[in-house]
This record gives C-alpha cells, structure tokens and sequence, in this order.
C-alpha cells in the first residue's frame, strides 16, 4: 500500500512537471524493441499544444538499436502518434493505457498494426508466456510422472491469475465513464481475487496440515477451500471453517480487509465518476 501511494504521488507530481525531451529520451532508453517489425521502424510524436520548436519527435528502431532525433530523420514514417504531452506521459508512465486513451479520443494512432498493437497492454505477453508455462508443466508432469513440477505449476496459475486480476482492476478503477464494461471489470477482479485466495489457502493446507482445524478434519479440498475464501473476502463470519494457524490467519485478515478496502474504494470510484457525467 505504501509502494502504491508513493508510486502514485510521484506520477502526479511528474505529471504537473512535463517536459517533452525528458519524455522522449526516457521511451529511447526504456523502449523495448522486440516486439517490433524485424526492420527500420520510425515513430513520429506530435504535441500538438507546444511551440512549434518542441512540437515533432522521432523514434527510430533499427536493428535493435533506439535514436531519438528532434528534426525529422527523412524515413517513412510507419507509425504516427498525436496527443497531449500530459496524455502520453500518463501513458510511459503506466498512469493509463494507448487504447483507453485513443478510445476516450484524446490520443490519435495511426500507421503500422503491429507497431501500434505493440504499444498496447503489455501485461497480455506475460499472461500468455505464463499460461504456456503452466501447461508445459502440467503436461510434462503428466506423462512423465514427474511430481516436483506440481508446485511449480500452481505457483505460475498464482502468479498469472495475480496479473489479470491486477490489470482488471486497473482497467475498472482508471475508468473515465460509469459503464457496463467497467462494472463488469470491477466484479471479475472481484471474484478472481476470491479464486486466487481460495488457491492460496489449499495450497497453504497442503504445504502445512491442520492450518485450517484438527488434523481430522484438515482436508481443505478446493472446493472448501473457494467456500472459505467467499466466505472471507465478504466478511460473511466462520463456522465450519476456522483459520487455525498463524500463517492462515494472516491471509486471512489479508483477504478480508484488502477486499473491504477494494470495495469501498470502487463504489468511491465510480459514485464520483456518475457525479461528474451527470454534472456534465
């Protein structure tokens, strides 16, 4: 939480403090050229609200290597980028996203498909090798019997669920309208932190019997375990399912006040963002 707030006060203070040439040469160290087109790829940046002088810049790729020139370089130009300096250091920034931004019309992309798609979601690569991971393991345990590719498994579904869970909420919370898309997004995070909690706790009851109750009564299948965990995040009170452990308790208060935080913080979200179109 702290992390998140100190992330979140310097990207606001950067954002009263822009400077296009330390934006630009910031994407030249940082950008990564991989998943570009196997060729010279040049990218033109226009902000349109600066003197002429600091308005047009140029990113060219080249076998690997990244130059920024502030005059043009004389290439064709294979993908074009124009919008607001505020707009695209929110974007570097990781503040929003190309896509949420092109779709609010505030940024105009037009050029190369592949280019502009490199410049979207790159959480949705790590999702993919994660999930290519998860069934190589899985498939390599089971037709070679090997067990110790078990946890490894269930530590990559942790981790991508962890991911998409993230970036869901993100999506939902950096919304801009009160719609049915971000309501849904809202409630899927919701729920997948339900399932990534349900996991954590049949994994920690499998890693260390008895952590939810007597050793009789310690068989914490999923199914259980995903009741437990619902039961948790909602605050709804124990029963049959108690947290016996120190370390089970901890995830507990964990899952249960990172999940009523969550919730007040969205319907703080998005009541502020009906407010603010019904004022419009």
């Amino acid at each position: 939480m702290g992390f998140w707030a100190q992330r979140w006060i310097e990207s606001q203070l950067s954002l009263k403090n822009l400077d296009p040439s330390l934006l630009m040469w910031d994407m030249r160290r940082h950008l990564n050229p991989q998943p570009l087109p196997p060729r010279r790829c040049t990218i033109h940046f226009q902000y349109p609200e600066l003197p002429e002088s600091r308005r047009n810049w140029w990113l060219v790729v080249d076998q690997g290597a990244v130059d920024l020139c502030s005059v043009d370089p004389g290439y064709e130009i294979d993908l074009l980028v124009r919008g607001p300096l505020r707009v695209m250091t929110a974007i570097w920034m990781g503040v929003t996203t190309v896509k949420k931004e092109v779709e609010a019309k505030e940024l105009y992309v037009q050029g190369d498909k592949a280019i502009a798609s490199a410049m979207h979601e790159r959480w949705i690569r790590a999702l993919l090798l994660l999930g290519i991971a998860f069934l190589v393991t899985r498939g390599v345990r089971t037709v070679l019997g090997v067990e110790a590719l078990l946890p490894i498994s269930q530590v990559l579904w942790v981790v991508a669920s962890l991911l998409a869970t993230a970036a869901t909420a993100h999506h939902a919370l950096r919304a801009r309208v009160v719609d049915a898309e971000h309501i849904f997004a809202a409630l899927d995070a919701y729920l997948l932190a339900g399932l990534i909690f349900a996991v954590c706790y049949w994994l920690l009851d499998q890693t260390w019997p008895a952590s939810f109750g007597a050793a009789s009564a310690s068989d914490l299948d999923l199914a259980r375990a995903m009741y437990f965990s619902f039961v948790t995040i909602a605050t709804l009170g124990y029963g049959d399912v108690v947290p016996a452990s120190d370390s089970a308790r901890g995830l507990t208060i964990l899952e249960a006040v990172g999940g009523q935080m969550y919730l007040a913080v969205l319907v703080a979200r998005l009541v502020s963002l009906y407010s603010k179109q019904s004022d419009e």
